[in-house]
C-alpha cells in the first residue's frame, strides 16, 4: 500500500518520496516528454526525478523559459 503524505508539508518532500510515488513519476515524465525528445528514460524513476529537479532549478534563473514551460502546461 502506498504511503499517504501531504504534499504541503516539506517534511514529505523529499526526493526518496518522489521517487516511489507513482502520481508524480507519471505527472513528471508527461511533463518532460515533449521537451527531452529521448533524452531522458521516462521509465526510471531516478532519471524522471534528476531531469525534473534540474528544470525547476533552471527556472530560478531563466525566466524565458519559465514562461515558456507555464505556456506548455
Amino acid at each position: 500500500m502506498k504511503k499517504a503524505y501531504n504534499y504541503l508539508d516539506p517534511e514529505d518532500i523529499t526526493a526518496e518520496t518522489l521517487k516511489a510515488d507513482e502520481d508524480f513519476l507519471n505527472d513528471a515524465a508527461n511533463y518532460l516528454y515533449k521537451s527531452t525528445e529521448g533524452d531522458v528514460d521516462l521509465t526510471d524513476p531516478e532519471e524522471i526525478y534528476d531531469e525534473f529537479a534540474k528544470r525547476m532549478r533552471y527556472h530560478d534563473v531563466n525566466e524565458l523559459d519559465t514562461v515558456s514551460d507555464l505556456m506548455y502546461a
